[in-house]
This record gives C-alpha cells, sequence and structure tokens, in this order.
C-alpha cells in the first residue's frame, strides 16, 4: 500500500506542475482539488494505515491498488482537460452570465448585506432553531436545518454575494484581500459548516492571485498550511472530533471506496448508466413527491452498508468517481473526470477574463470541482435562475440609485436686459 501510494504521490505533483504550468499560476482549480482529493485519498489511508486505524473490512491488495489506480485515472482525466484551449464549455458558460455588469456601489453593497440579514432571519424562523444558530450552530446545522435547507442554501448564496460586491469593488491587493474575507468567514461559521467558512479564504486566494495581484509561492504554501490547520481545528471547535487522529478519521472517503471496490461482483454490478439516471431525483423537491427516494445516485452506494442513514440526512462519505465507475467502469471514470475538468477550466477562464461578480460566482459554483461554494445543494439549473434573480435585483438598486442621486438639469438664468 505503502508504494502505491508514493507512486500516486508522485503522479498526483506531477499533475499540479503540468497544470500550474500551463495556467501560469499553481492558484488553477487542479491544484485545488489535488491538495483536497489527495487529503482524501494519499494523506488519510497512509496515516490511518501507520496507525492501524483502517476500518475493520478485511481488504485485499488488489482492491487498494484500484482504489489507488482509479484516482489517478480520475485526477488525470481532470489534469488533461486543462490542456484544451479553450474549453468548449466557455460559449455555453458566458451565455449563462449577464450580458451587462454592474458597477459596485455603495448602494449595490448595502442591497447585499440586507440580503444576507434578511435571509439568515428567515433561516432561523423556518428551521425552528432561533438563536440556536449563535449559541451552537454546529448543533442547528446537524439537527434544525433539515426542512429549512433551502434556506441555509440561500442564506450562504447572499453572503458569497455580498463577498463578492467587497471584493470587485476596485482591483484589491492582497492585504486588502485578506482583510475583507475574515469578517465573512467568521459569519460563515455561525451557519454551521467547516468547509463554508474556510471557502471564503480559497475564493479570495484565487482572487488575489489571478485577478488582483499575484501571490507568491511561499504565500500559497503558507494559505494551504493554514487551510488543512483550519479543517482540523474547526472540527475540534465544533466537536466532530476531539484529536488529529479523530480528524484525520473523519476523512473515511478512501477506505468507503476501497470497500465498494472489494465487495464488487458480489454486492455491486454495473448499471450502465442507472445511476447517473437516478440522480434526477435531485430535481426533484420532496414538498411536492413525497415518495421521492431518500438514497439515489452515488448515495445508493453507502446506503447498501448503512441502511437508513440517507433517511436521518447523510450517508458516509465517497470518493466522486465511485458512482461512475459503479455505471460504467474505468471509462466511466475516465469521462467523468474529462467532463468535470473541461467544465472547471471554462468557468475558469471566464473568471480571469470577466473580472465581474458574475463571473466569480460561476466559479464559486463550479470551477472548484470539490463542491459548490456560490449555492450549495443546488441544482445548476437553479443555481443559474437563482444568478438572474441576482442580476436583476442589483439593476433595479442601481436604477433607483441614478433615479435619486442624479439631479435634472437645471435651467440657465440669463441676466435680464437693463433697456
Amino acid at each position: 500500500m505503502i508504494w502505491a501510494l508514493s507512486l500516486y504521490a508522485l503522479f498526483l505533483l506531477t499533475c499540479v506542475w503540468s497544470t500550474s504550468s500551463r495556467c501560469g499560476t499553481v492558484a488553477n482549480p487542479v491544484s485545488f482539488f489535488v491538495a483536497l482529493f489527495g487529503l482524501q485519498t494519499l494523506v488519510a489511508p497512509a496515516v490511518l494505515s501507520l496507525l492501524g486505524l483502517l476500518n475493520s473490512h478485511s481488504y485485499q491488495e488488489s482492491d487498494v491498488n484500484k482504489a489507488v489506480g482509479l484516482s489517478a485515472l480520475y485526477v488525470g482525466s481532470i489534469s488533461a482537460a486543462f490542456l484544451f484551449r479553450p474549453s468548449p464549455f466557455v460559449g455555453i458558460l458566458r451565455a449563462l452570465l449577464p450580458r451587462k455588469a454592474f458597477r459596485i456601489t455603495a448602494v449595490a453593497t448595502l442591497v447585499s448585506y440586507v440580503q444576507v440579514i434578511v435571509m439568515f432571519a428567515v433561516l432561523m424562523y423556518a428551521s425552528s432553531a432561533g438563536t440556536l444558530w449563535f449559541t451552537n450552530p454546529r448543533l442547528a446545522y446537524q439537527t434544525y436545518r433539515d426542512g429549512a435547507g433551502v434556506w441555509w442554501s440561500l442564506c450562504q448564496a447572499s453572503l458569497i454575494v455580498a463577498f463578492g460586491c467587497a471584493l470587485y469593488k476596485k482591483r484589491l491587493a492582497l492585504g486588502s484581500v485578506l482583510l475583507i474575507l475574515t469578517p465573512f468567514a467568521a459569519v460563515a461559521y455561525f451557519l454551521g459548516s467547516k468547509g463554508l467558512v474556510l471557502s471564503y479564504l480559497v475564493l479570495g486566494v484565487f482572487y488575489a492571485d489571478n485577478v488582483g495581484c499575484r501571490i507568491g509561492k511561499r504565500a500559497l504554501s503558507a494559505f494551504a498550511i493554514a487551510a488543512v490547520l483550519g479543517i482540523l481545528s474547526l472540527q475540534i471547535i465544533q466537536g466532530t472530533a476531539t484529536t488529529v487522529s479523530a480528524s484525520v478519521e473523519y476523512f473515511d472517503y478512501f477506505t468507503n471506496t476501497t470497500m465498494f471496490l472489494s465487495d464488487f461482483g458480489r454486492l455491486f454490478e454495473h448499471t450502465h448508466g442507472r445511476t447517473l439516471l437516478s440522480e434526477m431525483w435531485f430535481y426533484v423537491p420532496r414538498a411536492l413527491y413525497r415518495a421521492k427516494p431518500y438514497a439515489y445516485g452515488g448515495m445508493q452506494i453507502m446506503a447498501a452498508y448503512y441502511p437508513g442513514a440517507a433517511e436521518l440526512g447523510s450517508t458516509p462519505g465517497i470518493l466522486p468517481w465511485a458512482a461512475s465507475y459503479l455505471d460504467f467502469g474505468a471509462v466511466g471514470v475516465a469521462m467523468d473526470g474529462l467532463v468535470t475538468g473541461l467544465v472547471a477550466r471554462g468557468a475558469f477562464d471566464l473568471f480571469r477574463k470577466c473580472a465581474n461578480v458574475w463571473s466569480f460566482l460561476l466559479f464559486a459554483q463550479v470551477g472548484l470541482m470539490a463542491a459548490p461554494l456560490a449555492f450549495c445543494n443546488a441544482p445548476f439549473p437553479i443555481f443559474t435562475v437563482w444568478l438572474g434573480a441576482q442580476w436583476a435585483m442589483f439593476r433595479i438598486a442601481a436604477a433607483l440609485e441614478s433615479s435619486v442621486l442624479v439631479l435634472p438639469p437645471q435651467p440657465r438664468l440669463v441676466p435680464l436686459n437693463p433697456d
């Protein structure tokens, strides 16, 4: 296992180096994804193996090697997508952006802040958690979010919009970006999610390096270390782990996926597209169809091991390529990685070329591949509608501002002729 992981680590570094050379910066989606994916598929299994903390499921050496190989295939396909110039998805994604970007004014910023306050107040009421979101946000997130998930997502989305408005008032240097992202990350803490707190650091670094001013490699390394330490610290602060080893055990994606591969042929067979098709249930609100299954898509894999977990709110984590493998095997993993990479590349290109709030939000939604950060848990069509609604709201605010602040021209006074 150690030899396989060592070769895998070398391959990940090669992907980061080649993509960074192509993009001209280490702050690119592949580097970010490899950092997070490497934590799941390299660091966590290596540490757990050395500590003897792997779960009790019996593994064959071939199963571990297969999990490593498929993970390398997935990352390699994503990296290969960044060799295309431009991505074939650039035109499609550009069509989703508003044609006219608004100027970030004080009124627009104020509107974005008011929207955050309103959404948070609605979340407090709709979830019945009230001030628990302030006193114990992690408990409110785990216990009271069910049934109010839409308002939780809208609250986070509104906060990201306000963050974008603060960033795009003018071109900012790294120091100014850090001053801005700190209070937003602090507010995001009260939504109860560790990942959302750190998302402001991630998006702030991407903005500073690709839109504001370039960040040195030492500073980027410091940010990467800060992010890892932040994840571990937030787990301990929120009570999801009490020790460093317990924090590492939280990242059980690799061991769960290896367990799935070891049982392939006994508990699982290739579904030839049915798993992907079942993802369509994601677009059906449970309020409209109460018989909607709780486990669909890739969730069905872990639901086979933990019956009833999906009904209680979530299933244990699994690597993102597992569902594609269940459908079409290694070919499905490669195609999944290629399409995911092409979409991310298109969003990244627009983020760098069209420096405005809308390209920033699009990049936050589909450009980082790990999870949508702009409008969490939202299907992409709903995100698109929400993006248009935000643009309309700010256009109305801009029109009202211009009508109130711009005075009508005054008639020119002509002196009377004394004759």
